[in-house]
């Protein structure tokens, strides 16, 4: 008999709300240094959009088994490209910041604002997000000023900070239309014709299901949910979700029973129960009735009223995506043009000049150039050259898998093909006079102000930390400096053994091979075949798993243990989840490895001598705020066409 689950919220997939240490100004600033009594979480390492476990900030990285790709350019060149927030008729020129004599305008913040990721600006569209942002800023500015003083404008990461901003201010041209390619009212007239079930549809209705074989079962499985739920609320709604989890036969149990929002004349469902459906209010549940085979109970979860944006009120929302959906095909067209115009000339060889330390693990996330190098060219376009120090300014924003084929030679031809890329786009650009553009100058100031928080954040001598004091930070933080072995499995669920029995044959006949091309083709297979929706989504792809259970993770335990009994690329036999027939194998592997505290205590003493940055930073801008004389004008940011996140995004 079917009983309705213990009262428990059902899981659904989390939104990240950024906060105003999002803002992309000072980074460090939204940090706690202070030590920690328990072992921390691992932090992430985000290359081109994807998460890669590390070890703890103060251990030396690990190579990877797996091959290594190097970053393409547009990880130099930024975040992708943006229109303008500056509305048409605004003055541009109004004051946001003033200090002492010098004044931040709307469109230079207007500069900030498209570097930032969009639900961090849509926080601007409130008075109190307005307010907290021009104090980061008026921070900001201060430390941008300080650093400049003390001369760290030319220090190699703010020039090649420079550089990548040139490159990114002239792809920013192309997406503001700036060569001839801005989309004309009848094109956009057009998308929006193409387009129109996106802004004018019927009335939809979200709704959660229930199925089981048994009518009576789900009679008395309503009962009891009207029982404890006798009103129609939020808190019968989560009854039901939580027992959709529990018992539903429905494909939609996975996400606690909702499906997607359904018009009237929708095909998804059964007549009968569209018309039950649409004649519920929210959190209303209805009889059981048949459907198909089985039989379901409906709630319904909400109601989107119908809606119709004529073309004058998303106009500009879809000249911006027309344009930004052009301007990167625009972009590499252009780019190939000026390559082949390009005079660069390149110095691989230069590169042995940089001093990269040995490890037991892998190559130093820090590097230097050999006394006397740091001046050798490896690049140089025109007015652009890229010596080795910023060589290896530009190899330092790598992971260190890719520092590491750069520096043992494997990529390093590829590594200098990129910088003569960059150093001719950026020449390009100071041939078209962006040299002195907004974007070029709040790089700059970036840069000085991340040069800044190094010099401050040495405060203490690290060769006067005792072993004592590291071992202690060591014995505190001990997982953090082991990983253990990791694999990643591709999955193809089906709906009888059968099935993938001849899946099995079929895709061992494509790929005979125990090799990435059997992978690869699971993952097309997935991607079209998976009953279960989330595993088609992410095209059968599981997170890297440990031997280990991962409360936080959830894959079948059975799954995990065929992570680690798989020989790497060898086929699973069919494996039965819950009524459920998966395929699957293991086409990632990463070692693991064990950083003795002999090997740790450098790293150990260099962050604890960081330790005091905070405060440092902190006292600093007090004693500057006093020193110099400060207005902000927040309200003037209400004039800018901030995002509205419902519709645009």
């Amino acid at each position: 008999m079917l009983e309705a689950a213990p009262r428990e919220r059902a899981r659904r997939p989390g939104v990240r709300v950024l906060t105003l240490c999002s803002l992309v100004l000072l980074t460090s600033s939204c940090t706690d240094p202070s030590p920690k009594k328990k072992p921390p979480a691992q932090p992430t390492e985000e290359v081109m959009g994807s998460k890669e476990p590390m070890l703890a900030p103060d251990a030396p990285s690990v190579r990877s088994a797996e091959d290594v790709t190097l970053p393409p350019i547009e990880s130099w060149l930024g975040r992708g490209l943006q229109r303008s927030y500056l509305v048409e008729g605004v003055d541009g020129s109004q004051a946001f910041i003033t200090i002492d004599d010098d004044t931040i305008t709307l469109a230079d913040m207007d500069a900030q604002l498209r570097a930032m990721p969009m639900p961090a600006v849509s926080h601007l569209g409130d008075p109190n997000g307005r307010v907290a942002f021009a104090e980061q800023t008026v921070g900001f500015e201060l430390l941008a000023r300080e650093g400049e003083r003390l001369g760290l404008a030319s220090s190699p990461k703010v020039m090649f900070a420079e550089i990548k901003a040139l490159a990114g201010a002239l792809r920013q041209k192309v997406v503001d239309g700036e060569f001839g390619q801005a989309p004309t009212t009848e094109e956009v007239q057009a998308y929006y014709a193409e387009n129109a079930v996106r802004f004018n549809r019927a009335e939809e209705r979200v709704a959660a299901l229930i199925t089981g074989p048994s009518l009576q079962d789900l009679e008395k499985l309503r009962e009891n949910l009207l029982n404890e739920a006798p009103t129609a609320t939020s808190a019968r709604l989560e009854l039901f979700e939580a027992a959709a989890l529990a018992h539903s036969t429905h494909p939609s149990k996975i996400a606690a029973g909702r499906i997607p929002a359904l018009p009237r004349a929708s095909k998804d469902l059964p007549e009968p129960v569209l018309d039950a459906l649409f004649a519920l209010s929210p959190n209303e549940l209805s009889a059981a009735m048949p459907m198909g085979d089985e039989f379901v109970l409906v709630m319904l979860v909400s109601t989107r009223p119908a809606q119709n944006r004529p073309f004058a009120e998303v106009e500009e929302m879809l000249r911006t995506q027309l344009l930004r959906s052009r301007a990167p095909a625009l972009f590499n067209t252009l780019k190939e043009g000026w390559l082949a115009k390009s005079t660069c000339e390149a110095h691989p060889e230069a590169l042995d000049g940089v001093i990269a330390p040995p490890t037991p693990v892998d190559f130093p996330s820090t590097l230097a150039a050999q006394p006397g190098q740091e001046q050798a060219v490896v690049v140089a376009c025109g007015e652009t050259t890229l010596t080795l120090e910023l060589a290896i300014a530009a190899l330092e924003t790598w992971p260190a898998r890719a520092q590491g084929e750069v520096l043992n030679g494997q990529s390093r031809q590829a590594f200098v093909e990129r910088l003569t890329e960059l150093a001719t786009i950026a020449e390009e650009a100071r041939r078209q006079g962006l040299a002195d553009s907004r974007f070029v100058r709040l790089a700059r100031k970036r840069g000085i102000v991340e040069a800044l928080e190094k010099t401050l954040a040495v405060t203490r001598d690290p060769d006067s930390i005792s072993e004592e004091e590291a071992r202690e930070r060591y014995v505190a933080n001990v997982e953090a400096y082991h990983r253990a072995e990791r694999r990643r499995m591709v999955e193809l669920v089906v709906g009888s053994e059968k099935e993938a029995q001849k899946l099995r044959a079929e895709l061992l006949t494509q790929a005979p091979e125990p090799n990435q091309a059997r992978a690869d083709a699971l993952r097309a297979l997935s991607a079209k075949l998976s009953i279960d929706p989330q595993v088609k989504r992410m095209k059968g792809s599981l997170p890297y798993l440990s031997a280990e259970p991962e409360p936080e993770l959830a894959v079948p335990e059975r799954l995990r243990q065929e992570a680690f009994a798989l020989e790497r690329y060898a086929l699973s036999a069919p494996i039965e989840l819950d009524g459920k027939w998966a395929l699957v194998l293991v086409d990632g592997v990463r070692e693991g490895v064990t950083v003795p505290f002999e090997q740790a205590s450098a790293s150990i003493r260099h962050a604890l001598a960081l330790e005091p940055a905070k405060k440092a930073r902190a006292d600093l801008l007090a004693s500057l705020t006093k020193a110099h004389r400060i207005e902000t004008h927040p309200e003037v940011l209400a004039g800018m066409n901030l995002p509205d996140i419902r519709h645009d995004h």
